[in-house]
């Protein structure tokens, strides 16, 4: 007789990956197993953000915390809490944050290496850095 592996709760997650300026988005299917860019919001906007992750059912939120390279937290990562904070409170669902040091690099890394122009790199780079965290949380979650 086999062990039932535990069930995982459904329902979409949504990522953020937090910037100065901008707030990349990804979103997970329904059954948490894949990620993939959603878009891009100005950080003056969370309102909006929350009222367009509610219309689309996100059930839990994560928000990338760039860490120092030493593992301790700097003014970022104190903003990316404060806006998880928000838009968690707004969405009223919860909220996790994961380390996301270097997504955004590997982003770029990625998008250079499929030939995209600087213009073109900065437009998607955040929606690609957030897609990029909210699969390694989900990845993690499983195993």
């Amino acid at each position: 007789m086999g062990h039932a592996r535990p069930r995982l709760p459904g329902g979409r997650v949504a990522a953020l990956d937090v910037g100065e300026k901008r707030v990349g988005v990804a979103l997970s299917d329904p059954r948490r197993l894949l990620a993939a860019p959603y878009g891009v919001f100005p950080s003056s906007r969370l309102e909006e953000l929350a009222g367009r992750l509610r219309e689309e059912g996100v059930q839990e939120l994560v928000v990338g915390v760039p860490l120092k390279l030493s593992g301790s937290e700097g003014e970022m990562a104190r903003r990316a809490r404060e806006v998880g904070r928000k838009v968690g409170s707004l969405l009223g669902v919860p909220v996790r944050y994961f380390d996301e040091r270097l997504t955004t690099r590997e982003a770029e890394r990625i998008l250079v290496g499929a030939g995209l122009s600087r213009r073109r790199r900065r437009e998607v780079v955040d929606r690609l850095a957030a897609a990029l965290l909210l699969q390694a949380y989900l990845d993690r979650r499983r195993a």
